[in-house]
């Protein structure tokens, strides 16, 4: 019998349901445009911002998403959770429209509707993406020892940040996500004077008893390292599964490999719901059921893409879903006349030299372009990514998926359908 049982409800422990499902409401309503960076518009964030139940102060509508670390959370989850998805406009102005996942999700109770943006946090986000730190990367490392802390303390008493974790800094915006799922409240050290607007140092954190239960729950039956899909396809695994074990290779040291850590590691919980640690502190039938993972099911079809270098210059090229990168990255080139004689990759987030990208197969970190096809990339109409050519000059060609047609024949070789614009020289005379 659990000590504890706990009640989540649109606005308890935190407002959380409550600010999504109108972050979900306006993006329904208002269809927002993106930026070229891929982010909302500043206008429509400063419109959300006035929805939410603690608004932010200080900001306009030129504030940049970024600088709304509630919204920003909130964009992620929804990409990462499957419950948007983008479309192009007039001009080819990509916008958010709601998926037919967001309808499922609405019909979620709140307590399964926050272990499933909990699960889409843990499970599906590159947590660099998002912390908004200048230690990129340093808060993969250290939540998950504050995490580990937090689990054995009592609740409802301040903790200093700083006796939680050296640099409680490199965290960022990850102490603010996590008190919006009601972890811990933090408090913002005054005495620090921020190194820039979108800086973040803590100063007390005072952990909920549910943070309690659920930091202790992720450490020991959610282990990131195999929980998390960013976390394993840096390690070159493809179509693995949430909590599918480690492959032995990655196990640390023999010695590591009798402990406890490994043997967690090791354990296969790929086919468990992520809430089933979590089902015993809460109510009978709160906490049944999410949304299925589904594995990625090949999209047959004729694809269409725009290869954009800039608003007057671009190609719409046709490839069957059966080509692989590599036959796209040889379109690309026939298409611009370029000589096909450097490195290059697709950042599939559109960020260059993020780790969200397939490689030219003269790299030696793959995943490489030949082992992909374009149908297995799980890509929709409207979405957009980058595809850099030449590692010294950084050619950035803008690519969007502009239409699957599912009943046209399949084209044995891409084929350049359309153009804009002059080829530029590869190598201009300076």
């Amino acid at each position: 019998m659990n000590a504890y049982k706990f009640t989540i409800t649109e606005t308890e422990p935190t407002p959380l349901i409550r600010d999504f499902q109108s972050f979900l409401d306006y993006v329904e309503a208002s269809r927002p445009y993106l930026t070229p960076k891929g982010h909302i518009s500043g206008k429509a964030l400063f419109e959300m911002n006035q929805r939410m139940v603690h608004p932010l102060d200080g900001i306009t509508v030129r504030t940049g998403q970024e600088f709304y670390p509630q919204l920003h959370l909130f964009f992620h989850l929804s990409q990462a959770g499957r419950l948007m998805q983008k479309d192009s406009g007039k001009g080819n102005k990509a916008f958010l429209q709601l998926s037919s996942w967001a309808k499922d999700f609405c019909e979620l109770n709140p307590t399964e509707k926050y272990f499933f943006l909990l699960e889409t946090l843990w499970v599906d986000i590159k947590w660099r993406h998002i912390e908004s730190s200048i230690f990129k990367g340093l808060g993969l490392l250290y939540l998950q020892d504050v995490l580990g802390k937090i689990a054995g303390k009592t609740p409802n008493v301040p903790i200093w940040a700083q006796d939680l974790v050296g640099m409680p800094e490199s965290l960022g915006y990850l102490w603010i996500y996590y008190a919006l799922f009601g972890f811990w409240t933090v408090t913002q050290n005054k005495d620090i004077v921020p190194y820039s607007k979108r800086s973040f140092h803590p100063g007390t954190i005072t952990p909920s008893p549910l943070g309690v239960v659920l930091a202790s729950l992720l450490i020991r039956e959610r282990n990131y390292a195999t929980w998390n899909l960013p976390f394993r396809r840096e390690l070159g695994e493809r179509n693995v599964n949430p909590g599918q074990p480690l492959p032995e290779e990655y196990l640390l040291t023999p010695s590591a490999k009798k402990g406890k850590k490994a043997r967690i590691l090791q354990k296969d919980q790929s086919g468990e719901p992520f809430f089933l640690p979590f089902i015993s502190f809460f109510a009978e039938g709160d906490l049944s059921k999410t949304l299925p993972r589904e594995a990625a099911i090949p999209v047959e079809g004729v694809y269409l893409f725009r290869v954009s270098l800039s608003e007057s210059v671009w190609r719409k090229i046709e490839l069957s879903s059966g080509h692989t990168l590599l036959d796209f990255h040889n379109a690309i080139q026939a298409a611009y006349k370029f000589d096909s004689d450097h490195l290059y990759s697709f950042f599939m987030d559109g960020i260059p030299w993020s780790d969200e990208k397939f490689a030219s197969p003269y790299e030696e970190e793959g995943p490489h372009v030949d082992e992909v096809r374009i149908g297995e990339l799980g890509l929709v109409k409207g979405q957009t990514f980058l595809y850099l050519f030449d590692y010294g000059d950084e050619w950035h060609f803008r690519v969007t998926l502009e239409e699957i047609r599912q009943n046209k024949p399949h084209p044995k070789r891409p084929q350049i359908v359309e153009r804009k614009g002059a080829s530029p020289e590869q190598y201009p005379k300076y």
